[in-house]
Formats: C-alpha cells, structure tokens, sequence
C-alpha cells in the first residue's frame, strides 16, 4: 500500500512539473534574396508554445556596378528587426528603428491560405516535413514544415502550419529561407528575445509607420545625391527590399 501511495505521489509531481514547462525552440535560417540585386542574411527564431520572436540579420550582398559607386545602408545605426508572433492573441508586432527612434509596429497576425494536400516529403535537419503551398503579400511560396514539431512558426512573418516550417521559398526564387540548425527542449524559462516590452517603444499601426519609413528615406537619399560626386552612383541598399517586405509586394 505504501509503494502505490508513493508512487502515486511521484506520479503526480511529475504531471505538475510537466505542466510548469513549455516547449521552447531555436533555429537559424539562412535568408537569400535576389530582388534587386542578391543578399544574404542569417536571422534566429526563437519559439515557445504559443508564441515566436524572428531576429533578423544583418545583410550582406554582391551587388558591385562597374562605375564609382557611394553605398549607404539605411539601416547602419539601427538594432535588429524583430517580428514577434502571438498565436494565442493572433498577433503580429514588428519592432524596428528609424533615425534612432525605435518603433513597435502592430498588425492582426496575417492569416495565410496553406495547401497541405501534397504527398511530398523531405528531410530538413534530420525532422521529416511535408510539402505545403501559400501565398502571401503577392507572392506564392512553397514551404517545408515538421509534424513533430507541432508549432506554427516560421521565419519572418510566414506561419500557420500545423508544424514547424524549416524551408521556405517563394516559386519566382526571390526569396529562400532554409533552417541550417534546430535545437528543441522543455524548459520553464523563456529567453529574454520573447519580453516583448510594449511601453518602452512607440506604437504605430503599419500603414503610418510605411509612411514614415519612406520620407526618412528619401530625405537621406536627397542629402546623399546632394554631396555626391558627378559620376558617382547611389546604390539604394535596402530600399525596395525594406518596402516590399513592408508593403503588399511582399
């Protein structure tokens, strides 16, 4: 009688310390993108149960025209953008500075119509995935999700999957994410990536923030092109790219 009381007791501290903890994931995407030109990046998703947080990295590209050329980057001086998803309230913040001052853009998290009727299957980091089809902002993208990853997250704004989508690239090959490392446990802790600190940035809705985005742009592409040489040549790094990943393009 005293074992199965122990037992019983045992049993039950394990239930509730199961309870306690939560699933909780990082993986690493490469990101290459051929809009204008190519760029690479490497950007971190960190996920939980209910919620993810996509660090973006900083890009790197190829892009070298034969005349004299002046380059800027917009986004020099600015931290990393971060894409914070909620399942649970469905939605979708953005957190982003512009001339030092750091905005938290707020959307409804965007609903995307997957196809997941296909028979198709490869393996991404040893986790078996499941072919699926969606579009989104304008462009139709072909993803790669894990079944035993039972979260639905993905890198960037891409999510919605009844697992967790490891590649992803859009069927004009502008855009390919691919997952190059992966590491799931439970634990009680999150990382300080998923504190999403609302009060301590400046909300704004996204169409207000494109439209601030765009004239702080312009007014540095005017000072730039003002001071520049005669045969010198501006190259624009990131300015579409920003607007179409903002933007319904995208």
């Amino acid at each position: 009688m005293k074992n199965i009381i122990t037992y019983v007791f045992l049993l039950i501290s394990s239930l509730v310390l199961a309870q306690n903890k939560t699933m909780l994931g990082t993986v690493v995407y490469s990101l290459k993108l051929n809009i204008d030109y190519p760029a690479q990046n490497t950007g971190t998703l960190y996920f939980s149960d209910t919620k993810s947080c996509y660090v973006a990295g900083e890009y790197t590209s190829n892009h070298s025209p034969e005349a004299k050329v002046i380059n800027y980057d917009l986004d020099k001086d600015d931290d990393q953008t971060k894409y914070y998803v909620n399942t649970k309230d469905k939605t979708l913040y953005t957190q982003e500075s512009v001339d030092s001052e750091i905005y938290l853009i707020f959307e409804k998290l965007p609903k995307i119509s997957w196809d997941i009727s296909f028979k198709d299957q490869d393996t991404i980091l040893g986790q078996l995935c499941n072919k699926a089809v969606g579009e989104f902002r304008g462009r139709r993208y072909i993803a790669w999700f894990a079944m035993d990853i039972p979260v639905r997250y993905g890198p960037w704004k891409l999510q919605g999957l009844p697992g967790l989508i490891l590649k992803v690239k859009d069927t004009a090959s502008k855009v390919d994410f691919l997952a190059i490392s992966l590491n799931v446990e439970n634990t009680a802790e999150l990382p300080k990536d998923f504190q999403l600190q609302t009060s301590d940035f400046k909300n704004i809705q996204i169409k207000p923030f494109i439209e601030i985005k765009r004239a702080y742009e312009e007014e540095l592409v005017n000072r730039i092109i003002a001071s520049m040489p005669r045969k010198g040549i501006i190259t624009r790094k990131y300015i579409e790219k920003k607007r179409r990943w903002y933007g319904a393009h995208f």
